[in-house]
């Protein structure tokens, strides 16, 4: 393996973690509560949210692509997108007034809350569990329509849909399927969106920083329910004092949509902060130690 070689690969960008961490000298670090080993500890945001080569894709001349591909030319734009959203809800006129962000910021949000979707590891999970499943219904439809095949290629087939390497590779090919991106983006794009700034720093994150909320059932398991559903209910936050919430289009929030709102609802937060521990992947992060332990202490109760 040569030095320089990529394979440590972030499922959330640094530059997303660097807003929830603290600068010690050039290094930013952050408190992770890993959920499973039930530690809570201080780190080096380099060693957080990844995987090894968990986007390298063999079949490619150059296997590093998609992770050099992210940070040359969709983080920098998360990382911009981010910045101006900051910029307004700090600004005066924010501060005084019901602010509406612009059509086109909430445009650019919808793209980068669906590209942390489709990267995330529970997208990638879910393709693995999900691909016996999809392998059964190819065996039907294939003695459908070519009736007596011959076993030995039919087993040949399946156990090919249900290799790991082999959904590796599509779910790596839809994060280049402009034409499903753009349909998922304009479903988040067709919500309300509140943007809510609390007085201090008060918000976890974790390694699924995007949170899908059933309004009906109050789960938050990825895939429970689709983005286009009305009680599908959206979360991000983008530091941790700025949340964006996207609610069902059909809501009394609509006429509200693309406004700022500045609150401070610590019953509010302690349910946000919980459903964040709830639908992690595996660890949350935080800039404050004690945020992670009273959330832990609310969950306990």
């Amino acid at each position: 393996m040569k030095h320089d070689e990529p394979i440590r690969q972030h499922y959330v960008p640094k530059l997303y973690l660097k807003r929830f961490a603290m600068k010690n000298n050039k290094k930013y670090e952050i408190y992770a509560y890993d959920k499973s080993k039930q530690k809570l500890f201080k780190t080096k945001i380099e060693n957080v949210a990844l995987e090894n080569n968990f986007y390298t894709d063999e079949n490619l001349s150059d296997k590093y692509y998609l992770e050099k591909y992210f940070g040359k030319k969709i983080e920098p734009i998360i990382g911009s997108c981010m910045g101006k959203l900051i910029k307004i809800c700090t600004s005066y006129n924010a501060l005084n007034n019901d602010y509406l962000i612009s059509d086109e910021l909430k445009k650019e949000f919808s793209y980068i809350i669906i590209f942390q979707l489709l990267r995330g590891k529970h997208t990638f999970e879910y393709g693995f569990k999900l691909a016996p499943v999809i392998a059964k219904d190819m065996e039907k439809e294939i003695i459908e329509e070519f009736g007596n095949v011959q076993l030995s290629m039919l087993d040949h087939i399946i156990e090919e849909v249900c290799q790991k390497k082999f959904v590796k590779n599509v779910l790596l090919e839809q994060l280049f399927n402009q034409d499903r991106i753009d349909r998922l983006a304009e479903v988040l794009f067709e919500k309300a969106w509140i943007i809510y700034v609390f007085t201090e720093d008060c918000l976890l994150t974790s390694d699924e920083p995007v949170i899908v909320r059933n309004s009906k059932t109050d789960k938050t398991k990825l895939f429970n329910v689709g983005l286009i559903k009305n009680h599908a209910e959206v979360y991000y936050a983008i530091t941790p004092r700025i949340l964006i919430c996207l609610y069902g289009e059909q809501t009394f929030l609509k006429s509200r949509d693309r406004m700022i709102r500045y609150v401070d609802d610590k019953k509010f937060v302690n349910y946000y902060n919980r459903i964040v521990l709830e639908s992690c992947n595996a660890q949350v992060y935080s800039n404050d130690e004690k945020l992670i332990i009273s959330t832990l202490k609310c969950v306990k109760k």
